[in-house]
């Protein structure tokens, strides 16, 4: 099993380029169900921004579209199935 000293790329939740900046709480790759019918899938994490915490995804690069940062309040969020690196990996690149 690789760590996270010797991944690279998707396959390392720590990757700067991927997860910049302050993140607290629980981490981890999911697929993020919204309300409205809307998935979106990535790594995750909890930020506070002016004292409130919103629910970041860090969605990779695909083959379709750069990646990206979104924060989402927490009553947006309708579901989360925490995940591998590999499967959101496969799931990110059919977007």
């Amino acid at each position: 099993m690789r760590t996270a000293e010797n991944q690279t790329g998707l396959d390392n939740p720590n990757n700067p380029e991927l997860v910049p900046g302050q993140v607290s709480g629980y981490t981890s790759w999911a697929v993020v169900e919204l309300f409205g019918h809307q998935q979106v899938a990535g790594y995750l994490s909890e930020q506070t921004i002016g004292g409130s915490t919103f629910v970041r995804v860090d969605v990779p690069e695909s083959r379709r579209s750069a990646g990206y940062t979104k924060f989402y309040g927490a009553g947006a969020v309708y579901a989360i199935t925490p995940g591998g690196p590999g499967a959101m990996a496969k799931l990110t690149s059919r977007r």
